[in-house]
C-alpha cells in the first residue's frame, strides 16, 4: 500500500501536480456554546463563528444541526428543547438543515427592532468628526449587519447625512469628489 501512494505522488509531481495539504484539523475548531440571550448581535456573531467552523468541515446538514444543539446551553438549551417538543406535538418534521435552523433562530434571537434600530442607525449616520475612511468603515459595518444590500438606495442614505455639507458648497465639485471618494473605496 505504501508503495502505491508513493507511485501516485510521483505521478502527480510527473504531472507537474502538487499535492495541498488541504486538512485544517491541525487548527482546533470547534463551534462555540450559546447561551440563548436576548441580545441580537451576540447571535450574529455566534452564528458567524459557525458558518466559519463549517466552512472549514465536509459536514452533512443533520450533523451541523446536531453539532450546533449539543453546543446550545443555558436558555437555548430549554428553547431548543421545547421547540423540539412542540414540532413533534404538532406532527411538523424536525429542523433538518442549518440553513432552517439558522432562519428559526434568526426569528427568536434577532427581533424585527433590531432591524429597524439598525436601518434607522444607517439613515442617521453622519461622518462628523470621522475620517471619511472611518465613517466609510461604519457605514459598510452597519450595512452588513443590517443585511442591506449597496443599491441606490443604501447610496442615497450615505449622501443625506451630508447634504447639508452640500447646501454650504459654493459649487457641486466638492460633492463630485466625495461621490467619486466613496465609489473608489467600494471597488
Amino acid at each position: 500500500m505504501k508503495k502505491r501512494s508513493i507511485q501516485m505522488d510521483d505521478i502527480m509531481k510527473m504531472k507537474g501536480e502538487e499535492e495541498v495539504n488541504q486538512d485544517v484539523t491541525i487548527t482546533r475548531m470547534t463551534i462555540p456554546a450559546f447561551q440563548g440571550k436576548s441580545d441580537p448581535k451576540v447571535y450574529l456573531e455566534w452564528e458567524r463563528k459557525v458558518e466559519y467552523v463549517f466552512d472549514c468541515h465536509n459536514y452533512s446538514e443533520e450533523k451541523k444541526v446536531k453539532l450546533v444543539v449539543i453546543k446550545f446551553i443555558e436558555y437555548a438549551s430549554i428553547w431548543w428543547n421545547q421547540f423540539v417538543i412542540n414540532r413533534r406535538r404538532n406532527g411538523e418534521r424536525l429542523i433538518r438543515t442549518w440553513e432552517d435552523m439558522k432562519s428559526i433562530m434568526r426569528r427568536r434571537f434577532v427581533s424585527n427592532q433590531y432591524h429597524r434600530d439598525l436601518r434607522r442607525k444607517l439613515q442617521c449616520l453622519t461622518q462628523g468628526s470621522m475620517s471619511m475612511q472611518n465613517y466609510y468603515e461604519e457605514m459598510k459595518i452597519v450595512m452588513t449587519r443590517a443585511n442591506a444590500k449597496e443599491n441606490r438606495e443604501v447610496k442615497l442614505t450615505l449622501i443625506h447625512p451630508i447634504d447639508h455639507v452640500i447646501s454650504s458648497v459654493s459649487g457641486v465639485k466638492e460633492f463630485n469628489i466625495l461621490l467619486l471618494n466613496v465609489q473608489i473605496k467600494e471597488q
